[in-house]
């Protein structure tokens, strides 16, 4: 069954790549949007739920329209099956309903994100 972590895990690795791009660092965007640091970080895992209001500061702040920040349908989709066609190479025996965010390794989600982002 799919998760939101998966949606917030894409919009975290939005910000990371915009963040990335123009060389601020966490901390940098962290004073300058006046949150904390592990704020920034716990987005960009995927492990914090964004409001949508700091979504549109976030965007305001790279001169981007709130759209670039969330994720496609498509995206969704791919992300989807990028994670059931990973573990059943990994695992022949695990069933599509069984799949979670949890059965995937830091570096696998980062590499589907990548894919993702980069198709």
């Amino acid at each position: 069954m799919f998760r939101f972590k998966e949606i917030y895990q894409i919009i975290g690795y939005k910000i990371k790549e915009y963040r990335s791009r123009l060389g601020i660092t966490q901390q940098k965007l962290a004073e300058d949007i006046n949150l904390e640091r592990i704020t920034i970080v716990n987005m960009e895992k995927g492990n914090q739920k964004i409001p949508l209001d700091l979504l549109y500061i976030i965007a305001d702040y790279f001169s981007l329209n709130i759209s670039s920040l969330l994720p496609l349908d498509d995206e969704v989709k791919h992300l989807i099956n990028k994670i059931k066609i990973n573990k059943i190479k990994n695992d022949d025996n695990k069933k599509f309903d069984s799949l979670s965010e949890k059965d995937l390794s830091e570096e696998e989600k980062n590499i589907i994100l990548k894919d993702i982002l980069n198709k």
